[in-house]
């Protein structure tokens, strides 16, 4: 959370990928992918795409606006737990 809000602070998006079978011979068969970008208008929210592809070519995709009030609440949420 902290290299994301860095990240958004810094007006830079920022990508993390994670393939569950990394290091095996199923390598590549499912892969997660979650990018987070600064809104284009400057208001300060964000823009959360998560893609998630798995073996047979099925890919999900799930794409999220969160505004700037939004995205202050997870911080503080996370400063305070």
């Amino acid at each position: 959370f902290r290299e994301l809000s860095e990240a958004l602070a810094a007006n830079r998006g920022v990508n993390f990928f994670h393939d569950p079978w990394m290091g095996t011979s199923r390598q590549g068969e499912t892969t997660k992918s979650l990018k987070a970008e600064p809104m284009p208008d400057g208001s300060g929210g964000i823009f959360l795409n998560l893609t998630v592809a798995s073996g047979g070519g099925r890919v999900e995709k799930l794409n999220i606006a969160v505004s700037f009030q939004e995205f202050a609440v997870f911080r503080e949420v996370r400063a305070t737990a």
